[in-house]
């Protein structure tokens, strides 16, 4: 799996680096992903760790109190976004999060999980980190290049539900927004709050 994984980091990084002209698509796919995980209009009395956070995390486009973002690939020239808008970057793989000692009020994991070794282990760091974590992911997608992991909305949900963690919300379905297309597991996790009734996102 290793070395599955190698090559699917050396894919991504690839595609980031040499199809710049797709950033403002990305842009507008990870503002459409905001709205569905609410945090579209920022959390500035939170401080806040984005898991898997690519080149464009939304930490870069909202206002929190203090920004983290993770990954395990240096993107180069695209980095000095983060420098610019004061976003401490850590160049970490997801299933070692659990080596750091700082806590956050909020974790954030979107569309990263297809990319990783074991994003079981991933979404349990996340909860030790923080404890509301919030995940938006393309579901029953098989595995293909850059893309190792099928994950299914049981692998999502299992290590919160494990642990008695509960809904504040969630939202699945399929999403058709231009080019944007597919399903779709999205929700918000908590290690405190009861159980809210469900709220669809309007598409």
């Amino acid at each position: 799996m290793e070395e599955e994984w190698s090559k699917s980091q050396k894919f991504e990084k690839n595609w980031w680096l040499t199809c710049q002209f797709r950033h403002p698509y990305e842009i507008i796919k990870g503002d459409f992903v905001a709205r569905i995980m609410m945090v579209d209009k920022g959390m500035p009395n939170k401080t806040v760790i984005d898991i898997g956070c690519g080149p464009l995390s939304i930490l870069q486009r909202v206002c929190v109190k203090e920004g983290t973002a993770i990954d395990p690939i240096f993107y180069e020239e695209l980095e000095d976004a983060y420098a610019k808008k004061g976003i401490k970057r850590i160049i970490m793989k997801g299933e070692e999060l659990n080596t750091l000692t700082e806590r956050y009020d909020e974790a954030w994991i979107y569309n990263c999980l297809q990319h990783v070794i074991d994003p079981s282990l991933i979404l349990r760091n996340a909860m030790l980190l923080a404890p509301i974590v919030r995940i938006f992911e393309w579901t029953n997608i098989p595995p293909h290049e850059g893309h190792p992991q099928m994950l299914t909305q049981s692998i999502l949900e299992a290590p919160f539900l494990e642990q008695g963690w509960t809904y504040i919300q969630k939202s699945t379905g399929f999403l058709n927004h231009d080019d944007l297309g597919g399903e779709y597991y999205s929700a918000i996790f908590s290690k405190n709050k009861p159980e809210s009734s469900l709220v669809p996102f309007e598409t």
